[in-house]
């Protein structure tokens, strides 16, 4: 099976990015159960779901580029209902809103990712690369046996940046280059720690086929490894 990874589309089809550019929720931004603070983890029944405004000179489409949160993106229940007829792995999906320039109300959905099952990762052909959090390569191409090494050198890197008040110190450990066992099989997964951006969504040909047979916009496809835009 194929896969390829999923990217909101920043062409002239969605009109600016990011399309939704402010959030509208209650309480307080710092609360614990905000959505928008709850990156890699998931949704409760007491997790305050932001709504969205959409930028004056921004589009609706299926799918929809966010400026806040962790990496989610807004979708159209016509997206949604596609996605949900495959397995999907580490992702929620919740009601919201979208608040448009002229105050009308739209119903949409958010996408959330909470967690990796790394189970599926070929390690045996996936690399890695340890980098400062401003950016700077110090170490490419490295190859761990298994997923559990991995986990334990990057439980070490953030103990070590810890340490330390100037995060030009920090240090990040993520995947470079990803590659899937040939045996697995879902339709949408998303993986932490990648490489352009830090969260990745990827699909399956089959989920890829439907999405673009029932002309859902504002999504882009590319390889597993490659960037966009």
């Amino acid at each position: 099976m194929k896969y390829w990874r999923l990217y909101n589309s920043a062409e002239k089809e969605v009109g600016f990015v990011p399309q939704i550019v402010e959030p509208v929720f209650e309480g307080y931004y710092t609360d614990d159960n905000q959505l928008l603070n709850k990156f890699s983890k998931q949704i409760e029944n007491n997790t305050i779901i932001p709504k969205g405004h959409l930028h004056k000179r921004a589009k609706l489409t299926d799918l929809m580029s966010v400026g806040f949160g962790s990496g989610d993106f807004f979708l159209s229940d016509k997206l949604r209902i596609i996605i949900e007829l495959f397995p999907f792995m580490g992702v929620q999906f919740v009601s919201t809103q979208i608040i448009t320039n002229i105050g009308e109300f739209v119903k949409s959905n958010i996408m959330h990712s909470f967690s990796t099952d790394r189970s599926f990762i070929d390690m045996a052909n996936t690399e890695f690369e340890i980098s400062t959090v401003g950016g700077e390569l110090l170490n490419d191409r490295l190859k761990f046996s298994s997923m559990k090494d991995f986990m334990e050198i990057r439980e070490a890197h953030i103990a070590e940046s810890k340490k330390y008040k100037d995060i030009k110190f920090h240090k990040w450990i993520t995947i470079s280059k990803l590659s899937f066992k040939e045996d697995v099989d879902f339709g949408l997964c998303s993986i932490f720690d990648i490489k352009f951006g830090g969260l990745g969504f990827f699909v399956s040909q089959q989920l890829k086929d439907e999405i673009l047979i029932n002309k859902c916009t504002g999504v882009i496809f590319r390889e597993i490894n490659e960037s966009y835009p």
